[in-house]
C-alpha cells in the first residue's frame, strides 16, 4: 500500500494486509474552588485564621494496572489488587467498575459497567467496594472472574478479548477540627483525589480474529525534530500490542541519484495496547541518525539536522509471534 503524505496532511484511510495498546493511567480531580470559598464567609468567627493546604492521594498499586488472563467459557479465576498507602494519614479507598474505550484523537470514554459488547464487568466479583487503609500499610482486595459457560439468548458465542476497569480512588478521612477551632484557627483542606484504572482483561482461549487497520499518517514538527504520527485501529476481536518501526529511505532526489534507496535510519516507538474496536495514536521522532546496534532503547533520539525533500518510509507493526503488518508511505518534509 502506498500513502502520499505531506506535512500536516492526513494519509488516505486504508486497511493494509499482512497477517496479525493500560495503561496505566491516572485522572487528577481537584475539589472546586467554590467549595473552598464557601468556607471563607462573613460568618467566620472573629479572630479565626483560615489556612488552606493540599493533600495528595499517595496510593500506589504494587502489582500493576494491567491484569490479563486466558480462560475458557465456564471457567473462573482469581486475582488481587495490592495497594500501599504512602502517606502519613489514613485513607478511605473506594472500588467501582467502568467500561473503557479509547480513540486515536485522544478521547477516552468511561462508560457504565457491562454496557459494552466486549465488557467483562458483569463477570467480575470484587471482595469489597470500600476499605480503610492506615498510613504506611499495605492491603489487597481480591477479585473473582467467572466466564459465562454459554451466551445468553440472542448473544453471540464468546470469542476474543473482553475487558473493563476497576477504578481505585483514595481520599483522606475527615479529622475532628474542634481543637483547631478552640485555638482560633480553622483549617480548610483542598483534597486532590487520584483515581487509578486497573484493567482486568479476559482472553477466551486463543480465539478471536486479529486485524489492524491504518487510519492515517502525518508529519509534524516538534521543535527541531520531525515527527511521524501514526494512527491505528484494532478492527479484530483480540487485544493487540503493536510496536511500530519506521525505516526511512531517500527517494526522488534527482540531484543525488546515488543516494536514492539508501536506508537513512530505523526508528521505533513504544509497544502499546489496543483493544478491539479501539484506536491509538503514536508519535515517532524521525532523524538522520541510524539506529545504533548497541542501543537497547526502542526509541531513537532524533538528529537535530532538518530533513528536506522526498522520502520513503516502510512502517512495520509488530504484534508479536507471526502477527505482523506493514505499510509504505511516501513522505515530503
Amino acid at each position: 500500500m502506498y500513502l502520499a503524505v505531506q506535512r500536516g496532511g492526513e494519509a488516505n484511510k486504508n486497511p493494509f494486509p499482512f497477517s496479525h495498546l493500560c495503561t496505566a493511567f491516572s485522572i487528577l480531580s481537584l475539589s472546586l474552588l467554590l467549595a473552598l470559598l464557601s468556607f471563607i464567609s462573613p460568618a467566620t468567627p472573629s479572630g479565626m485564621v483560615v489556612q488552606a493546604k493540599k493533600v495528595r492521594s499517595g496510593i500506589s498499586l504494587e502489582n500493576g494496572l494491567h491484569h490479563e488472563r486466558t480462560a475458557l467459557p465456564g471457567n473462573s479465576y482469581r486475582g488481587k489488587i495490592i495497594l500501599e498507602n504512602e502517606t502519613a494519614f489514613t485513607q478511605e479507598i473506594s472500588f467501582y467498575k467502568r467500561d473503557y474505550r479509547s480513540y486515536a484523537d485522544g478521547r477516552v470514554d468511561y462508560g457504565p459497567p457491562g454496557k459494552s459488547s466486549r465488557s467483562n464487568a458483569d463477570w467480575i466479583q470484587l471482595e469489597t467496594d470500600r476499605l480503610i487503609l492506615p498510613a504506611g500499610e499495605r492491603m489487597s482486595v481480591k477479585y473473582r472472574v467467572e466466564v459465562p459457560d454459554h451466551p445468553e439468548e440472542g448473544e453471540k458465542k464468546l470469542t476474543g478479548t473482553y475487558w473493563s476497569l476497576v477504578m481505585v480512588e483514595g481520599k483522606k478521612l475527615r479529622e475532628n477540627s474542634k481543637e483547631k477551632e478552640a485555638e482560633g484557627k480553622a483549617e480548610i483542606t483542598v483534597k486532590s483525589r487520584i483515581r487509578w484504572g486497573v484493567d482486568l482483561v479476559t482472553n477466551i482461549g486463543d480465539s478471536g480474529k486479529r486485524k489492524l487497520e491504518l487510519l492515517g499518517v502525518e508529519t509534524i514538527e516538534r521543535g527541531e525534530a520531525e515527527v511521524l504520527r501514526v494512527k491505528l485501529k484494532n478492527t479484530g476481536q483480540r487485544i493487540l500490542k503493536p510496536q511500530i518501526w519506521v525505516e526511512l529511505y531517500r527517494s526522488g532526489d534527482q540531484d543525488s541519484t546515488e543516494k536514492n534507496g539508501k536506508l537513512l535510519g530505523r526508528f521505533g516507538g513504544k509497544r502499546r495496547l489496543v483493544y478491539p474496536g479501539n484506536s491509538i495514536s503514536q508519535q515517532i521522532p524521525i532523524g538522520l541518525e541510524p539506529e545504533r546496534k548497541s542501543s537497547t532503547s526502542s526509541q531513537q533520539t532524533p538528529n537535530k539536522n532538518k530533513l528536506g525533500g522526498n522520502y520513503r518510509a516502510i512502517l512495520i507493526f509488530d504484534c508479536g509471534s507471526s502477527h505482523i503488518w506493514g505499510a509504505q508511505a511516501n513522505l515530503e518534509f
